[in-house]
């Protein structure tokens, strides 16, 4: 039952693409999140020292 060493370097790379992938998009949403709030917060704090 042993596997071809290019066989598990390419599963390797695939699955280590893969990770890279989904921790990109994860830190891309919280990015967004964390801006998002920024955002929310300014206007709010803008519009108390508007009034």
């Amino acid at each position: 039952m042993s596997t071809s060493p290019q066989f598990s370097e390419a599963v390797t790379d695939e699955v280590s693409g893969t990770y890279r992938t989904v921790a990109v998009i994860l830190a891309l949403v919280v990015i967004m999140g964390l801006g998002y709030g920024l955002v929310d917060t300014a206007i709010k704090a803008a519009a108390l020292f508007t009034e």
